[in-house]
Parts: structure tokens; C-alpha cells; sequence
């Protein structure tokens, strides 16, 4: 069995300061719960009696985070596509009004790696993986800040995709 990676033993940390924190009325949205890591966080979340708006581009093929919502009435999913801005600003639109305690920006792409060596650097690749993995998390940090300012404990999570790995990229 393999030892977590720093990323990994991060990510339980983060974890579990959420964690210890008391639920009552905390709202928390995860981007990119489709699968992965997102989906652990709804599941998480929901099971330590949160409410959890969790995100998908494509909420009705999203069929675990889908029985997730069944298994908890906290549970609600949103359509939003991190990489497009209209969609970040109907989202907004739809939680007008909505206090969220912490938002935990997820989603991201690892996009086209052989595009992204030096020697075949790809510029539309490069904008399309900046769009969704930064630009999008800072533009629906903003969008979302009334939301934000509403709740009682303000929390702005960022994570990583398998680019944060040191692993991945020497195995390249």
C-alpha cells in the first residue's frame, strides 16, 4: 500500500479543520463533485450534518452525487462550469440572497498534457487549463463574496489538480 502524498495528507488536514467545526446552519459549496475528491467532500460534509450545494457541469450524469442528495435532504446540486463565466454568474444569480459558511474550489482540469511539454507548448491549451483551474476558482470567489459575507465563518479553499504532484510530474 502506497504512503499518502503530501497533497493527499493535506487534504485530510483541511479535512478534518472542517470538520471540527459545529455544523449547525454551516453551508459549504464544493466545486467539480462529480467524482473524486469533490464527491468525498459532499459526502463528508453531508454525513457531518452540513448543508452542501455541490457542482457539476453536468448535474444529471453527476449519478453518485445525485444518490447523495437522495441519502441526505442538505444535500442540493448546482450546474456551473467553472471555465465560463456566464455560468459563474447564474449560479450567483440562483444563490442571490444564500449565506455559505466555506466555499472549497474543487473543480479544474489537467487538460492535454502532451500539449503542455516544453518544446509543443499549446496557447489555447494553456488558456482553456488557466481558465477553469485559476481564473474560474478566483471569478466565482468573487462572484459568490455576498454569499460569502453573509456567513458566519468566511472560508475560501483552493485545491490543486494532479499538476500540484511532484509525483506525477517526474514520472513524466
Amino acid at each position: 500500500m502506497r504512503r499518502p502524498t503530501r497533497f493527499l495528507a493535506s487534504l485530510l488536514a483541511v479535512s478534518a479543520l472542517l470538520m471540527a467545526i459545529p455544523a449547525q446552519a454551516a453551508t459549504v459549496l464544493v466545486t467539480g463533485t462529480n467524482r473524486g475528491i469533490g464527491l468525498e467532500f459532499v459526502r463528508q460534509h453531508a454525513e457531518a450534518g452540513w448543508t452542501v450545494i455541490g457542482t457539476a457541469r453536468n448535474p444529471a450524469a453527476a449519478t453518485e452525487l445525485q444518490a447523495l442528495a437522495k441519502q441526505h435532504k442538505g444535500v442540493t446540486i448546482e450546474a456551473l462550469d467553472v471555465a465560463d463565466t456566464a455560468s459563474i454568474a447564474a449560479l450567483a444569480t440562483r444563490l442571490k440572497g444564500m449565506s455559505i459558511d466555506v466555499l472549497i474550489n474543487n473543480a479544474g482540469t489537467l487538460g492535454d498534457v502532451p500539449k503542455q511539454t516544453i518544446g509543443a507548448l499549446d496557447h489555447d491549451e494553456f488558456d482553456k487549463i488557466m481558465a477553469a483551474n485559476t481564473f474560474g476558482a478566483l471569478k466565482l470567489s468573487e462572484a459568490l463574496k455576498p454569499n460569502l459575507l453573509a456567513g458566519q465563518m468566511k472560508k475560501v479553499f483552493g485545491m490543486t489538480s494532479g499538476l500540484g504532484s511532484s509525483e506525477l510530474v517526474q514520472r513524466r
